[in-house]
């Protein structure tokens, strides 16, 4: 119980802490922009749609009677692989 709350503390406290750097420094963590002719909200759409199969996977993948066993975490790793990328080249521009 003391590990998780010193890790949350010390990952609020970093992101505290270095908010402000960022932006007063000019450096930026990602360039987050749509493709030509995909929307803000299409790209959105994906995001949710992507996520929830995502999660879906996670949740099958786990259940302890009708899961993977011990390949859950090949399930949910090649469901990752999957949903990058088909997801990413709808969202980000490279």
């Amino acid at each position: 119980m003391f590990g998780t709350m010193f890790l949350v503390l010390m990952a609020c406290g970093s992101a505290v802490l270095a908010g402000p750097s960022i932006g007063v420094l000019g450096i930026y963590l990602a360039a987050n922009v749509c493709q030509p002719g995909v929307s803000q909200g299409m790209a959105l759409f994906v995001e949710v749609l992507f996520t929830m199969v995502f999660v879906l996977v996670i949740l099958g993948a786990t259940d302890p009677k009708k899961g993977a066993g011990k390949f859950s975490g090949v399930a949910i790793g090649l469901a990752l692989g999957l949903v990058n990328i088909v997801g990413i080249p709808w969202i980000i521009v490279p």
